[in-house]
This record gives C-alpha cells, sequence and structure tokens, in this order.
C-alpha cells in the first residue's frame, strides 16, 4: 500500500516565495532605493573633500614658500646688520682708540708746556748774562786798544830782530827829545800781519817733494790748524769713492775745501752736498752726449 505522499519541493518553493513577496521584499524595496541614493551620493562628497585638501594643500605649500622667503630675507638683512655692526664697532674702536691718543697728547703737551716754562725763564737769563759779558768784552777790548798805537806804511824788516827796542829807541829820535818827559818803555811791538812768505814757501816746497825723511822717518808738513779743522776733511769720505770710480784726480784743501780736476780746469768746492751736486750734473752731461 503505497505511503503517504511527500509533498513536492516546487510547492515549498512556492510558497516561501510567497511569504517573501507578501512581507519581505515589498517591504524591503523602499530601503533599497534610499541606500541606492546614498551611494550615489558618497562619491560627490569625496571628490569635495578631495578638492578642499588639494586647496588647501596648496595654500599650505604657498605660505611655506612666503616664510621660506622671509625667513631667507632675515637671515639675509641679520648677515647685512652684522657686516655693518661689525665695521661701526671697529669704527668705535678707532675712534675711542684716536681719544686716547688725543688724550695722551694733550697730556705730553701741558708736561712740555710746565717744563718749558722754566727753560723761558732760564734762556731769558742767560740772554742777559750774555749781553751783559758782551758789553764787558767790548769795554775791555776798547781800554785795551786805548793802551795801543798803530804805525803804518813802516817798512817791513826796519825793526829788526827786537821791534821794542827799535820803537823805543827810534819814537823819541822823530818825536824829539823835549816832548817825551820819562824814558820810553814798551811792553810789546808786533806786527798785525804775519809774514807768511818763508811758510807758503816751505809749503809748496813740501808739495812739489814726494818724501821728506828723517833718517829714514817719513816727515810730514802742514799747516797750524785746530783739531776741529782736523775732522772737517771727514764729511768728504762720501762722495771720494764716486770720484775715484770717475777718475777724477781730486785732493783737499786746508781748512775744508775739496779741489778736483775735470777736463783740464779745477773745481773748487766748499761742502759734500756741491761735490755731489757736481758729479751729478757731469753724468747726466755724459749720458745725453752718449745718445
Amino acid at each position: 500500500m503505497p505511503g503517504p505522499r511527500k509533498p513536492s519541493k516546487d510547492k515549498s518553493r512556492i510558497t516561501l516565495q510567497f511569504k517573501l513577496t507578501d512581507y519581505g521584499p515589498l517591504k524591503a524595496e523602499p530601503s533599497t532605493n534610499k541606500a541606492s541614493k546614498k551611494v550615489s551620493k558618497e562619491p560627490n562628497s569625496s571628490k569635495g573633500v578631495d578638492g578642499e585638501l588639494a586647496a588647501n594643500n596648496s595654500e599650505m605649500n604657498n605660505s611655506l614658500c612666503d616664510k621660506a622667503e622671509i625667513l631667507g630675507a632675515i637671515k639675509s638683512l641679520k648677515s647685512d646688520l652684522s657686516e655693518r655692526f661689525d665695521g661701526v664697532m671697529t669704527a668705535i674702536e678707532a675712534v675711542g682708540e684716536c681719544a686716547k691718543r688725543l688724550t695722551q697728547a694733550e697730556e705730553h703737551l701741558s708736561t712740555v708746556e710746565d717744563e718749558q716754562l722754566p727753560l723761558i725763564n732760564n734762556v731769558t737769563s742767560l740772554e742777559e748774562t750774555k749781553k751783559r759779558l758782551e758789553e764787558k768784552m767790548v769795554d775791555m777790548e776798547i781800554r785795551s786798544r786805548l793802551n795801543n798805537l798803530r804805525l803804518v806804511n813802516l817798512p817791513e824788516g826796519a825793526e829788526g830782530s827786537d821791534a821794542c827796542e827799535f820803537l823805543e829807541s827810534w819814537l823819541p829820535e822823530v818825536l824829539e827829545q823835549c816832548a817825551l818827559r820819562n824814558p820810553l818803555i814798551l811792553e810789546r811791538a808786533h806786527r798785525v800781519g804775519p809774514n807768511r812768505n818763508a811758510e807758503d814757501t816751505i809749503l809748496k816746497a813740501s808739495r812739489a817733494k814726494t818724501d821728506i825723511l828723517y833718517k829714514n822717518q817719513r816727515v810730514r808738513l802742514y799747516n797750524d790748524v785746530s783739531a776741529d779743522i782736523h775732522k772737517q776733511p771727514k764729511q768728504y769720505d762720501g762722495v771720494h769713492k764716486r770720484l775715484r770710480e770717475l777718475g777724477l784726480r781730486h785732493g783737499i784743501i786746508p781748512p775744508a775745501k775739496l779741489i778736483l780736476t775735470y777736463q783740464g780746469e779745477p773745481f773748487r768746492f766748499n761742502t759734500p752736498a756741491e761735490v755731489q751736486a757736481f758729479i751729478d750734473r757731469t753724468q747726466r752731461s755724459q749720458i745725453s752726449v752718449t745718445e
């Protein structure tokens, strides 16, 4: 006997479909539409956010660039100000040093002025003393000369070896004995101008002779002058070398004159500067002739 029949699968599917159709799907449709609307709106909102972010990023980048430029300008200005400040400080230090030196100079000047006052007084006193001594010396010379007599046109050699004895005997004779109450006594008598004939003759002969010997010892003859005059020829030591290099004959004439021969003509100089100027002129003339 056949058993009870099982319900078919198709029927169960139909029943389930009706249930879903009656309750579930019909009520669920509006919700699906809203979800679709929300989903459709999300892409538009994401695009707006991205645009805003991009705009914000651009503004931030621009602001960062502006800040970098401002910082660079500040650094440059700071460096420039630092250099100028260093220059100003250097100038201030220099001014301070100048002020310090000026203060020292003022102190030295004040010291010199203080020391100068007694010196001025001493100089004034010395000038007064010098003037008094000069006046006394002139007075003494005048008084001394009042006791002297000068004879003119008396032939040289007439007095012989003793001038005082000659005048003591000759003057009473020419002036007549009656004019003289007491015997004439002279303290001293001499000629004003010395007789240089013998001296000049000896010096000329000594210059002409190469060597003057006494028992194989060389002897030299010079004018009798002071030690200061003996030192004066040393001032020509600087030009002697140049004159020798140029081959110019030269020598010293006492007391301190230099004589040289150039192109057969003698030249005399009183100072080394004159000799140096002559050498320079000679060399320039030789160079111009050569050119």
